[in-house]
């Protein structure tokens, strides 16, 4: 077939595009539902009425502190939560805590920049437009109690051996920070005994409990710290807790280490002089050992216990194994012979309960527990409400729900439908369209392989979806899947997998281009990777029946950035990837011309000695491709290309040129030119939104500066847009976006689409002005469309 007769168009316009008509939103499949995500070290309090519940929350948009609010009956009342910080320690925060008084909550939480506060209504709603900072220490746990006045908020260094002082502040229900100079002593727990506020801490080494009483009006009553409990056997304390009677009188609590993963529960009684009558040892509370199946150095972080007094007598709560396990006490005793079990939970390792908190109001106590040990996807906040006992009222809830996310969507058509992909919980699917973009497949089809950065193209009416593997060694391979039109996939295959079982096995980021020959796939190559050759890029030849010409893999670029593209004009391919010889060098966008039928790799042709960044993209329409890249300084950049690789412009030509964070081009071919796409920052970091201009065969782009908006900037970062066409007039848009605003704390990056008519002017073929090679281009063409074909 003649290189000028494969899906060409005859006419050659250098008009603007004159508009661009949008389809509906669409989804390819239902959302997925809510699940119980990465939530945890939650943390509860009361206004005597409602409660209101205070988390990390650690998600494919970032990490945050959100809260949720929660009725007397125990009614969650955002189930998708609500951010009040962003971007902490350890993912957005890190052992929120929150106390209540004066019609406010207060929360503190540990950040990048120390200790933060952030003022709440009842609803959670935040009062101040941005958090107070308290603290540039590097604190562990803050805790927070209320005198019927002002906060104390108090805290310890994370590592005790640190420079950083333990220390302690005042803040007013106004946010002002009542001390210049800080309290000169903190802790990990506080409670107002009706009189002063016990501070409870460690020891350096962790063996002893140490206190110190502070008045409200920041004196310590103490003149060193007092001793509140230590081990007999010089272990470590762990997970302290403290409530307070009606007299002023103390429990308090904590775990005792007795061996590598097994504990005690211990109490002791505090006067309000810090004397007692119980030995610094205490008195044992649980009936039985403590004990973590999947015990870590991490899950320090993890133990917790909580103690209340509901009136009459004091109740403690804490995690063993699979259950949360109470007690009530009468005096040093408690009134069972056994632990009362509260919840159990599926005996799965990465469901171990901690971090155990009460709130107490009208509706009861509430006591909320996370699941998992933060470092699981699975981690939540979990709650129930108990009576007096602790006696159970009703069945555990969760307090957050999260959603599964899913992948970045590509997209490729058919010439008659498209095919879709995206990745949702690890898994992989695909779905085929009709060119209006109604499903054919009643289901998503399962792609059954560790796909990662998937690509795909397509040859006739059969599609070939590639991407890393990553189902083997954990070294990713390059695997394809042929899809067909009708039916289900076929088999997986392998590419490229030399399994070395080190880094030099990695292949990865796969393209995937389409001529009549077949297709073309190339990759980023570990195989020679050393200071020398930062990446390399291979690629191999597939026939349309999926057999892989070029076994070994044929190298394409020797000293490349691992960012690459192909397209083909039918025939032949060309490849553009960012070229440098060493890594302070520019990274020089350049293209590849291919032969379609040997894999033939011609010349380097070099576009620009200017940076070029990332996400490069490639496409062919009316004899010419069109290259893109950003740059450096924000813009977009494009040169038209000849089929032989050489450039038809003088110089780059900026698409959008106002400076800003451009990412992830797309482009499909037009009657009379490129369609051109890509994700904009405008209008601020955290909203993206997708943009796109015509670019004519003349290399005009129009509207001026890309002004075309295409999805609304509601989103968070780069929703990284793909485009495919049936037709010079029909193109699909895919994209990822949340479903919620910045706000919401439990929302997914789901993948969506939809349909662009493309109104093209066509006018009469303007040749003036434009290259000896495009003039050339036009005449062939013409000629080409008086023979017939075959």
């Amino acid at each position: 077939m003649s290189l000028f007769s494969v899906k060409q168009f005859s006419v050659v316009a250098a008009a603007a595009l004159l508009s661009v008509s949008l389809g509906p939103e669409r989804e390819p499949t239902a959302p997925p539902e809510f699940i119980l995500a990465d939530i945890y070290d939650g943390a509860l309090a009361s206004d005597g009425t409602n409660y209101l519940a205070v988390y990390n929350n650690r998600w494919d948009d970032g990490a945050s502190i959100a809260v949720t609010p929660i009725t007397a009956e125990g009614q969650v009342l955002a189930p998708r939560g609500r951010v009040i910080h962003r971007g902490g320690l350890f993912g957005g925060g890190f052992s929120p805590a929150v106390a209540y008084g004066a019609g406010i909550f207060l929360a503190a939480m540990t950040t990048t920049t120390g200790l933060d506060l952030v003022r709440l209504d009842a609803t959670g709603t935040p009062l101040d437009t941005t958090p107070i900072p308290l603290s540039a220490s590097d604190p562990d746990a803050p805790a927070i109690a209320f005198d019927g006045v002002n906060f104390l908020v108090t805290d310890r260094p994370r590592n005790p051996i640190w420079a950083y002082p333990s220390q302690s502040w005042r803040v007013s229900p106004s946010g002002q920070v009542l001390d210049a100079t800080p309290i000169p002593f903190g802790g990990v727990r506080a409670i107002f005994d009706g009189t002063n506020y016990l501070v409870v801490s460690f020891n350096s080494i962790e063996a002893q409990l140490l206190g110190q009483h502070v008045r409200p009006d920041g004196s310590l009553v103490e003149s060193s710290p007092i001793v509140l409990a230590e081990s007999v056997e010089f272990n470590r304390l762990s997970a302290p807790s403290v409530a307070c009677d009606v007299t002023g009188g103390c429990l308090l609590t904590w775990l005792e280490r007795l061996q590598e993963d097994r504990f005690s529960l211990q109490g002791r009684r505090i006067a309000p002089d810090g004397t007692s009558g119980d030995p610094l040892s205490g008195f044992p509370i649980s009936k039985s050992p403590i004990t973590w199946a999947n015990f870590t150095a991490r899950q320090y972080q993890q133990l917790n216990t909580a103690v209340w007094w509901d009136g009459a007598a004091y109740n403690v709560a804490w995690p063993n194994g699979w259950q949360i396990l109470g007690a009530r006490l009468n005096g040093p005793k408690t009134e069972d012979l056994v632990d009362r079990v509260l919840q159990s939970i599926d005996p799965v390792p990465e469901n171990e309960p901690g971090k155990v908190s009460v709130a107490q109001g009208t509706g009861g106590t509430l006591m909320s527990w996370q699941i998992g040990d933060g470092n699981q996807r699975g981690a939540h906040v979990r709650a129930l409400r108990l009576d007096s006992g602790p006696v159970l009222r009703n069945v555990s809830f969760p307090i957050a729900f999260n959603r599964f996310s899913q992948g970045t969507p590509q997209i490729a058509s058919n010439g008659s439908g498209y095919l879709l992909t995206w990745g949702q919980a690890g898994l992989k699917f695909a779905r085929r369209t009709d060119a209006q973009g109604n499903p054919v497949d009643e289901q998503p089809l399962p792609i059954l392989r560790d796909f990662r950065a998937m690509a795909v193209a397509s040859v006739g009416a059969d599609y070939l979806v590639v991407g890393e593997d990553h189902s083997d060694d954990g070294f990713s391979d390059i695997f394809g899947i042929r899809i067909p039109a009708q039916g289900p996939p076929g088999e997986p295959f392998a590419i490229s997998a030399r399994r070395t079982g080190d880094s030099r096995g990695r292949e990865e980021r796969p393209v995937v281009a389409a001529s009549d020959h077949g297709y073309l796939v190339a990759w980023v190559d570990g195989r020679n990777s050393d200071e020398t050759h930062p990446a390399q890029h291979f690629m191999t030849r597939v026939s349309p029946d999926g057999i892989v010409q070029d076994p070994g893999g044929i190298l394409l670029v020797d000293e490349g950035w691992p960012f690459l593209d192909l397209a083909s004009d039918g025939t032949n391919f060309m490849a553009m990837t960012l070229l440098t010889e060493v890594e302070s060098d520019p990274q020089r966008p350049v293209t590849i011309a291919i032969d379609g039928k040997t894999g033939t790799v011609g010349a380097t042709t070099i576009l620009s000695t200017e940076w070029g960044y990332a996400d490069v993209r490639l496409q062919y329409s009316n004899g010419q491709y069109l290259a893109l890249w950003p740059g450096a300084g924000g813009q977009l950049n494009a040169m038209r290309v000849d089929p032989s690789g050489m450039p038809i412009d003088p110089s780059p030509f900026i698409i959008r040129g106002q400076l800003g964070n451009l990412r992830f081009p797309g482009v499909v071919p037009t009657r009379s030119g490129f369609f051109v796409v890509w994700s904009d920052r405008r209008n601020g970091e955290r909203h993206a939104g997708i943009y796109g201009a015509h670019v004519s065969s003349a290399g005009v782009s129009s509207p001026p500066n890309g002004e075309l908006l295409l999805a609304d900037a509601t989103y968070d970062f780069d929703p990284s847009p793909r485009l495919a066409s049936v037709s010079p007039e029909q193109a699909m848009l895919t994209y990822a976006r949340f479903d919620g605003d910045e706000n919401t704390a439990h929302r997914a990056h789901l993948a969506h689409y939809r349909l662009l008519t493309l109104h093209d002017a066509e006018t009469t073929p303007a040749i003036a002005n434009q290259g000896f090679r495009e003039l050339v281009a036009r005449v062939g063409r013409w000629i080409a469309s008086l023979i017939p074909i075959g």
